[in-house]
């Protein structure tokens, strides 16, 4: 690692996950410095500004099998256009580029994609430039960096532009992620870390925002954040932003027993000091903090009927600090104005948890995908060489369908396993597995058809 810059790195021990769903596991944090390639201190400033970021996590699997939640998208991303459209101060963020894709792929009438077009173009909707919530440690070296590839042929297709991307629920990255987000034309990145089977850092919340770094010394600035509900979720489980949400699989509120009863008001109030005493605490600096509000799978409406009211019904009694419903454009934008965008300290190194492990659950089908991803560009690079003779074209579409097949499983639900408890029958989980063991088994198939095609 360069110079003085702090190096961060979680390491795990892994247990199997069990027939009944149960995880073993632990983890470890170390800091070789405690010097950042850059310092900035700040006031010690109370926080005046809340930006709270709505959103909705999907799994590419986990409540259905995934080839059954790829068509939900059109419904889901129609609702977030019209919610957009009736109300000026909403706002959402698309977790990743394949939700795009989906819907995309199911709207034919040009006006609908023109009304997103407009609404992405105006701020009310960004996009994430990542394909999905990956397990970045197991991606190949090339998949990896083509991890941007589909957003950017969305850009050009509709006129849009990103220069941020998000991953929710893994708690943990390579260090090789902000060098190919960089390069992507990715400055900023936003994650929040399940610590269900640990991981995460020691930096949050303190710390953050940061330059995250990689060896070549490319930096995207970082903003993360974690927690044993999942980091996304913090808006509404941590802080009681949203009084009116309830937990989407047991259906019970978030906030404790103890404030049953109390007004909404008042159970903001009680969130709220809970996040000043925990930002005080890690001697955070700035005048503004970010709160990622996702759910797993949840609808636009829950953010339009319940967040915004309850919002603006906080800002119009005159509350401390300010919330804002924002996109993380505008909570960047902020901080970058206000501190200078080269104030916030550097970072390099990865942090880990124990999600890319659950690949080993299935060792056949990920040795597939690890072949494949090995083997891919050695088919590219003869059927490119071949392109020069005469009346050979590339095969396009069959390299375009694998790396699609193994981003479907290098997705961070994607492996063989039995199913989280109660969520789905046994023939769905038998399907779902089933398909996983498609994406890794046909990709295999068709590289080592081109490659014993193209000799």
């Amino acid at each position: 690692m360069a110079g003085n810059s702090h190096w961060v790195r979680l390491s795990s021990v892994f247990c199997m996950f069990c027939l009944a769903a149960s995880w073993a596991s632990g983890v470890r944090a170390q800091s070789s410095s405690e010097n950042s390639k850059k310092t900035f201190s700040a006031p010690d400033t109370r926080i005046k500004t809340i930006y709270v970021m709505p959103s909705s996590h999907w799994d590419l699997g986990f409540l259905a099998p995934p080839e059954e939640i790829l068509p939900r998208l059109k419904p889901h991303i129609d609702e977030v256009i019209a919610n957009a459209k009736a109300d000026p101060e909403f706002r959402w963020t698309i977790e990743s580029a394949w939700q795009v894709r989906e819907w995309l792929s199911r709207t034919s009438d040009p006006k609908q994609i023109q009304e997103f077009v407009d609404l992405v173009n105006k701020g009310q909707i960004q996009l994430s430039a990542v394909y999905g919530s990956m397990h970045t440690e197991f991606m190949g070296a090339e998949a990896l960096n083509r991890i941007a590839y589909d957003m950017r042929d969305i850009e050009k297709r509709l006129g849009v532009k990103t220069d941020f991307a998000m991953m929710d629920d893994v708690p943990g990255f390579t260090l090789r992620l902000p060098q190919v987000l960089a390069r992507s034309g990715v400055k900023y990145f936003v994650t929040g870390s399940n610590l269900f089977l640990y991981g995460g850092t020691s930096l949050t919340p303190g710390k953050m925002p940061l330059n995250w770094s990689s060896p070549d010394g490319s930096s995207v600035l970082l903003w993360q954040t974690q927690g044993r509900l999942g980091g996304y979720a913090e808006a509404m489980a941590d802080y009681y932003l949203d009084p009116d949400s309830l937990e989407p699989y047991t259906l019970e509120h978030f906030y404790p027993k103890e404030l049953e009863g109390s007004s909404r008001l008042e159970i903001m109030q009680a969130g709220v000091d809970k996040l000043l005493a925990k930002y005080k605490e890690s001697g955070y600096p700035y005048d503004a903090a970010m709160l990622l509000y996702l759910h797993d799978f949840v609808s636009s409406n829950r953010a339009a009927k319940q967040l915004l009211p309850a919002v603006r019904e906080w800002n119009a009694a005159g509350k401390e600090p300010r919330i804002v419903v924002a996109t993380p454009a505008e909570f960047f934008r902020h901080m970058e104005s206000t501190y200078g965008k080269d104030k916030f300290p550097a970072y390099s190194g990865d942090w880990s948890g124990l999600w890319s492990e659950v690949k080993i659950n299935s060792p056949v089908i990920s040795a597939d995908a690890r072949w494949a991803q090995d083997h891919l560009p050695i088919a590219e690079t003869i059927w490119s060489l071949l392109t020069f003779r005469s009346f050979t074209s590339l095969p396009a579409g069959n390299f375009e369908d694998t790396r699609l097949k193994l981003f479907k499983y290098e997705e961070h639900s994607g492996a063989a396993q039995v199913g989280w408890p109660k969520l789905m029958s046994r023939s769905e989980v038998d399907q779902q597995n089933r398909e996983y063991a498609g994406y890794t088994t046909t990709g295999k198939a068709d590289v080592q058809y081109l490659i014993a095609s193209g000799l």
